[in-house]
């Protein structure tokens, strides 16, 4: 469960070099399946019930896809071949919604949910970029200086952050236990170190051995922009910086997107609930 540009590609990428495990990416993706193949998507349709365009691209199937989400899953892993034993997927802010999130994902006895963050304005700024080029992967952006609106900034702050605390209430509630990567300390690694940054999760909940890959940077991506600091990325940084100082809100931009902590009215209803 991450937001975009977050380190979840070069996860994806490491992750499918493991053996033992199935790696896809945006399977909710609204413009496109990442990644469903035709065989795959042939038994989705006939599951539904419904003749479909067997293509990651269409939209009648893009739609069918995320519409629902529970058959999707089932449908590649009964598919999945016999030497993978974990399916991994991520999940984008406003692919699904919070219900089918939980219903779909969360309430699988079997699924381990792993929530991924980065300082808000390295993925802003990085949002930005790509979609300016409309590019999403391998292109250096290094040289690229982008001007950004601190009231948008906000605006996708705050449903960010709506985002992350609904979903990790929704896991406190349930008792489903949940786990943290961030991209600073976790993900911005060497394949070998992300792999058993991400395989340690998975022993945890008694799963394993994994067969880690090479520490070879060829199996991971490469980053795209290597400005270490950010005002070197934004071509309007006084004017943003200016503005959020004055509402008192610059920590927004800089601090981790917070975590949920329940409060005494969570605990008390989930006592009721139980």
């Amino acid at each position: 469960m991450s937001v975009a540009r977050t380190g979840t590609n070069h996860l994806s990428k490491v992750l499918s070099n493991i053996p033992e495990i199935e790696s896809r990416r945006e399977l909710f993706n609204p413009s496109r399946i990442w990644r469903m193949d035709p065989p795959e998507l042939e038994e989705f349709s006939r599951r539904l019930g419904r003749p479909l365009t067997c293509a990651p691209d269409n939209q009648q199937t893009v739609d069918a896809v995320r519409r629902n989400p529970g058959l999707t899953l089932e449908c590649l892993l009964d598919l999945m071949p016999p030497e993978k034993r974990i399916l991994t997927f991520k999940v984008f802010v406003n692919q699904l919604s919070v219900r089918q999130v939980n219903k779909a994902i969360i309430s699988r006895s079997d699924s381990i949910i792993v929530f991924i963050r980065r300082r808000p304005i390295d993925v802003y700024v990085s949002q930005r970029k790509a979609a300016r080029l409309n590019q999403w992967t391998k292109v250096d952006t290094t040289d690229m200086k982008v001007s950004i609106d601190p009231r948008h900034f906000l605006k996708w702050s705050r449903r960010c952050n709506d985002w992350y605390r609904r979903l990790e209430a929704v896991c406190w509630a349930m008792g489903k236990p949940f786990y943290q990567l961030t991209y600073e300390t976790d993900l911005a690694a060497s394949p070998l170190t992300v792999a058993g940054r991400f395989c340690a999760i998975l022993e945890d909940c008694g799963l394993g051995p994994f067969t880690l890959p090479p520490d070879d940077p060829a199996l991971g991506m490469t980053r795209q922009d290597r400005n270490k600091d950010v005002s070197d990325r934004v071509a309007n940084w006084p004017e943003f910086k200016r503005y959020l100082t004055e509402k008192g809100l610059l920590e927004r931009a800089f601090e981790p997107i917070p975590q949920f902590h329940p409060t005494k009215w969570d605990r008390l209803w989930r006592r009721l609930v139980a």
